[in-house]
């Protein structure tokens, strides 16, 4: 985004929140922190903010509007999320992992993530409402994590890690239990 658009932009803001009281310092920071930004996705961004918003947005809301913006996935909730995965698992079951996974991983990156740590093969072979909760927390920490750093934390993933031992576990209890 250049100097102009971001005129028109701060220009929209302070039309749309009049009591806001906005400096020239302020505004040159707000510029700093935004001109990486295409202007199509800020434009979009700033019309979303201004309708849901009471207060003169900060400028880590206005980046976190534009990234739902420029990556839907991102606006994806774990209700979404939980969908993709029964449907992958109803639709290619135990033996297509490959399909399913590729299935997963163009709807939702976030989810993708998840289920490779886990493994697709340990969801499919568990009891899928057992970790269906544990799965759920993960992906809304997942999704958090992605949307600050557009990458997972350390933590969150050894502990996507941890589930998909443990289901690996489930799996192969079930399995037993049903093969005698």
């Amino acid at each position: 985004m250049n100097k102009n658009e971001f005129t028109q932009v701060i220009g929209y803001l302070v039309s749309a929140y009049p009591a806001a009281t906005i400096s020239g310092v302020t505004t040159k920071l707000y510029f700093e922190h935004l001109k990486d930004i295409p202007f199509e996705i800020m434009e979009k961004a700033v019309t979303r903010v201004v309708e849901t918003s009471k207060f003169f947005p900060s400028i880590a809301e206005l980046r976190e509007v534009c990234l739902k913006e420029s990556k839907p996935e991102y606006s994806q909730n774990t209700t979404d999320a939980m969908e993709i995965l029964n449907t992958a698992v109803s639709n290619y079951g135990y033996y297509k992992v490959n399909e399913a996974t590729e299935y997963i991983k163009q709807k939702s990156p976030v989810l993708y993530k998840i289920v490779k740590a886990i493994g697709f093969r340990n969801i499919c072979g568990a009891d899928f409402k057992i970790f269906r909760t544990e799965i759920e927390k993960l992906y809304k920490e997942c999704a958090d994590d992605a949307m600050k750093n557009e990458q997972t934390s350390e933590i969150t993933m050894s502990r996507v890690i941890k589930l998909g031992k443990k289901m690996e576990i489930n799996a192969l209890a079930i399995q037993e239990y049903n093969f005698y």
